[in-house]
């Protein structure tokens, strides 16, 4: 595993972040991994994002702290249930958004036009959001941007670009 998804989840677990819905991804598969292979129920596979979404804000009812990953093709499955479900109840989930497609990054023609338009839909949506990655990326500065937005009730997402967990 790498040293990144080890401070990662080193940074979630100091701030009680869990239980963890998501769905495959490449980018996001060595976090997945981890989490998968930590105590049981701390991971759960969902079968397509916008169940993970409505399980998460399950927990969150239950004064969890979840967080949901998915790949940014995954977003448009999630729409739904994030501005029918999460927003209007105030509902502070943590989304983990892997970035196929990202602008400016050789990707398969499929992620183009998703990875252009990902952080424009979490606006739309009412997210917060930043881009993760790099070599020594601060992880627990983000988390702490999350938890600001997280204590007024919205969520906030993480967009992992393919550097955040090498």
């Amino acid at each position: 595993m790498s040293e990144s998804v080890d401070r990662f989840i080193g940074a979630l677990e100091s701030r009680k972040y869990g239980p963890f819905f998501g769905v495959p991804c490449s980018l996001l598969g060595s976090l997945i991994t981890k989490l998968a292979a930590g105590q049981e129920g701390r991971y759960l596979p969902v079968n397509n994002e916008g169940e993970g979404v409505a399980i998460a804000a399950g927990a969150c009812l239950a004064n969890r702290k979840p967080v949901v990953l998915m790949q940014n093709s995954g977003l448009g499955n999630a729409v739904n249930p994030i501005a029918s479900l999460v927003v209007p109840n105030g509902l502070p989930l943590l989304f983990v958004v892997s970035w196929r497609g990202r602008p400016g990054v050789r990707d398969e023609p499929q992620h183009q036009l998703m990875g252009q338009i990902t952080p424009s839909v979490l606006s739309l949506l009412t997210i917060e959001h930043e881009v993760i990655g790099g070599p020594g990326f601060d992880f627990d500065a983000a988390l702490d941007r999350a938890d600001e937005r997280q204590r007024h009730g919205s969520s906030y997402a993480l967009i992992a670009t393919a550097e955040a967990f090498r």
